[in-house]
């Protein structure tokens, strides 16, 4: 007996009103219980917006295909919900002592020839209009309820140990590529000091990073990685008394060049490098007077400075800019261990001295200051010293070191360490996912709302069950010949189709017990 209840009422409205607003509860619910978004400057929306929590990766336009599907039903529902009101109370009314006025009653049906409908129940024709609004409205309105975000990401970077390897390192070579400078900030070298002319006093090689497709959630950030390194320190050579032969005929590699960053009057200097002890490589330069008549490519001048990199391997944490999948640049260093004592390997060199001659060329094109000058002797001799050490172990590579793996002992915490959860492991990724759908706050409790209201409508529309008299044109030629419409007066004016009952037209009776005849199956 439910089913023929539900189906007097009017079962297909009665699903889409539940589905419709299933629809729009779930799409409200599931942007209410999202995380926060921001917008593409990295600042809050006014925390008015919410990223999905589930179907967040869905493109917009598939957020607005759901609600269209779920605003379409609920659009169909209160058209028959509309209707069943009509019709019930409309039964009520005939069922009182007066009866039901026939004429009003014709004029506010949907097809009566009338403007607004003043000759029929104004009351229902203006609720009428507002659900045609309301439906214009939504059917505009929900699409800019959908929008784009950007995921907040913080913690350990969901990698597998076994798949470590995708966060792969490749040893620096002796190539400088656009995106590498001298000045420290590029894919491997990172120098600690900050004076901007002066040679650094401590330099730090890292491996370079390649993501592999590892971060294809990830849009921006900074990727906290913990992995072995190469660390050169720099000491100031006293008292080198041998001196520097311009025609370069020594064991030192010897080149020429000129900037106000050498001498602060721009004049040439001379400068020579070399390695001659395990782990170490020396820079040393003189001013060349060319105005002096006692000095000729021939002539052997003092040492102006002598400086000297200590190299040593290191464990650090690792601080590299991420952008659109990139990964490469390198942002901060912070070291956590170091390994003082040097690794025996046969041999004095760190590589062959035609390797050298890369320093030379990048020297002459823009080392006008010492620092430039010396970061690119650098970029020679640390890889030219990780070279040399792979040759006599495997253990002397950049690596990502696994949790648990301190390979010099025990480490301090890092400054950025600090600031993360305890339970967070390297690689750590802190920054912004890739765009995200979600929805706008106030957005999501309407759709609360509104599909709360369409369910609400629709128990209620089976509680109140189906009504004595409808709208159904077979139910009315029977009233009307049966005599329960009591027409007062001719009914020609009817006959054309396009002119509006008179009030008054007739009167509808129907008795309480009366029973509407079965529709037909």
């Amino acid at each position: 007996m439910f089913f023929t209840r539900v189906r007097r009422v009017g079962l297909l409205s009665i699903a889409a009103l539940l589905l419709g607003g299933f629809v729009l509860i779930f799409t409200g619910i599931n942007g209410l219980i999202g995380p926060a978004a921001t917008n593409s400057n990295r600042q809050p929306l006014d925390n008015l917006v919410r990223v999905f929590r589930y179907g967040y990766q869905l493109r917009v336009q598939v957020w607005i295909a759901v609600l269209g599907i779920g605003f379409g039903l609920l659009s169909y529902g209160f058209s028959g919900t509309y209707i069943h009101l009509f019709d019930w109370w409309c039964s009520r009314r005939s069922q009182r002592g007066d009866g039901l006025d026939y004429g009003m009653y014709l004029n506010s049906q949907p097809q009566a020839p009338v403007f607004y409908g003043l000759r029929g129940f104004t009351g229902f024709l203006t609720i009428r209009y507002l659900l045609v609004v309301a439906s214009v409205a939504t059917s505009v309105g929900y699409k800019f309820a959908i929008v784009d975000a950007e995921l907040g990401l913080e913690g350990t970077l969901n990698v597998p140990l076994g798949l470590l390897g995708d966060l792969w390192l490749e040893e620096p070579s002796f190539f400088i590529d656009k995106r590498d400078r001298t000045d420290g900030f590029n894919r491997a070298f990172w120098y600690q000091d900050g004076d901007s002319y002066q040679p650094p006093e401590s330099a730090i090689m890292t491996g370079l990073l390649e993501c592999r497709g590892v971060l294809k959630e990830v849009k921006y950030g900074t990727l906290y990685t913990r992995e072995i390194v190469i660390v050169a320190n720099m000491t100031d050579v006293e008292g080198d008394d041998e001196p520097i032969q311009l025609n370069g005929k020594s064991d030192w590699h010897h080149t020429q060049t000129s900037g106000s960053g050498w001498s602060g009057n721009g004049a040439d200097v001379a400068v020579q490098y070399g390695s001659y002890r395990v782990g170490e490589f020396d820079v040393r330069w003189t001013k060349i007077d060319w105005s002096n008549a006692n000095v000729d490519i021939n002539s052997t001048l003092p040492v102006l400075r002598h400086l000297r990199y200590k190299m040593h391997l290191a464990v650090a944490e690792v601080a590299r800019g991420v952008e659109e999948g990139d990964c490469s640049l390198v942002q901060d260093i912070q070291l956590l261990s170091n390994n003082i004592i040097k690794p025996w390997v046969g041999g004095t060199k760190i590589m062959r001295d035609r390797l050298w001659a890369w320093a030379d060329s990048m020297i002459i094109s823009w080392a006008e200051s010492t620092r430039t000058a010396i970061g690119s002797i650098i970029r020679v001799g640390m890889p030219g010293y990780l070279h040399f050490l792979s040759r006599s172990s495997t253990n002397f590579t950049l690596r990502i070191l696994p949790p648990g793996d301190y390979p010099f002992g025990p480490e301090r915490l890092s400054t950025s360490r600090r600031f993360f959860s305890s339970s967070s492991s390297y690689p750590i990724f802190d920054g912004y996912g890739w765009t995200a759908t979600g929805s706008w706050i106030p957005a999501a409790c309407i759709f609360v709302l509104i599909g709360s209201f369409s369910v609400l409508v629709a128990m209620l529309r089976v509680y109140v069950g189906p009504p004595i008299l409808t709208s159904w044109m077979g139910q009315h030629v029977y009233l009307a010949e049966t005599g329960k419409i009591q027409f007062s007066f001719p009914r020609d004016e009817l006959a054309s189709g396009f002119t509006a009952a008179s009030n008054g037209l007739g009167v509808l009776k129907l008795q309480k017990e009366s029973k509407s005849p079965p529709r037909p199956s």
